[in-house]
């Protein structure tokens, strides 16, 4: 059966692999992004070690940050968080909503442990909408990423 988000399997599994790392990605995201927002610290003012020529350092930490966004681990990750908070844009529930997004995301992890009959009666989507919302969401982190 031909569907309009049928992903060739390489660009499916790269996608799933992005899905599998994705904490990883934005933990090491956040550090670095801390990591550049945290002030120059105290023990290199106190020593007194000073440049040649002084930097302004808010504009260094918008250069970096700026670099920052054009990785790929955090292009990845803005794309997974965009597909994500689109997965069940047609529910009223806020409830139903996180609970449709949860079993996708938990079936992107691992899809022979969380099928659909693990959310079977847990979400508001019977089997045929489930697989295509998934799909959906595989196509959407696709688009987001250029792929």
């Amino acid at each position: 059966m031909q569907t309009k988000y049928q992903i060739d399997r390489d660009t499916r599994t790269l996608i799933l692999k992005y899905i599998r790392k994705y904490d990883e990605y934005r933990l090491w995201y956040r550090a670095e992004r801390d990591r550049i927002m945290s002030p120059p610290s105290a023990a290199m003012r106190i020593s007194g070690v000073k440049d040649a020529t002084p930097k302004d350092s808010t504009l260094s930490a918008v250069e970096a940050l700026e670099r920052l966004d054009g990785n790929h681990r955090v292009q990845v990750v803005h794309a997974i968080d965009s597909a994500r908070n689109q997965i069940g844009y047609d529910i009223q529930s806020k409830k139903e909503q996180n609970a449709i997004r949860r079993a996708i995301w938990l079936s992107c992890i691992n899809g022979r442990e969380y099928s659909f009959d693990a959310f079977a009666g847990a979400v508001c989507y019977e089997q045929r909408q489930f697989y295509r919302c998934k799909n959906m969401f595989l196509n959407n982190i696709k688009d987001n990423l250029g792929l």
